[in-house]
């Protein structure tokens, strides 16, 4: 998978205890976040997600969304901490577990990279 697309502020519960499966989305953390719908979210398009677990252990994984449910597939752990631990297996996902799209220092560019690719003109 390549580059994951960018969505503003969604944040969302697991409506399901997932464990480390397929996760079915739910209510919003806050009322002023976004469904994956509202933010403009694509079925079968990946995007990277932070999963924080009630118990403090959390996930960042490239995911594919599917428009129905909704649901996330975690493709892909990039990195994870669970009991203090640090690694890249995936947390035990519970209905208390937030879902967040964010971007990785991966996916990110620097104007530097952006204007050597000729994507940004000027300076």
């Amino acid at each position: 998978m390549g580059l994951s697309q960018l969505l503003n502020s969604v944040e969302l519960f697991s409506s399901t205890n997932a464990g480390t499966g397929t996760i079915t989305l739910g209510g919003l953390v806050n009322t002023n976040a976004l469904t994956m719908a509202e933010a403009g979210a694509v079925n079968g398009q990946g995007y990277v997600f932070r999963l924080d677990a009630a118990n403090g252990d959390f996930e960042i994984s490239r995911c594919t969304y599917a428009s129905a449910g909704p649901t996330i597939t975690r493709d892909t752990v990039l990195v994870s901490k669970i009991g203090g631990v640090a690694g890249t297996s995936k947390i035990t996902v519970t209905t208390a577990t937030a879902c967040r799209v964010v971007l990785t220092a991966e996916d990110a560019i620097t104007r530097q990279a952006a204007m050597s690719r000729g994507w940004l003109v000027g300076g």
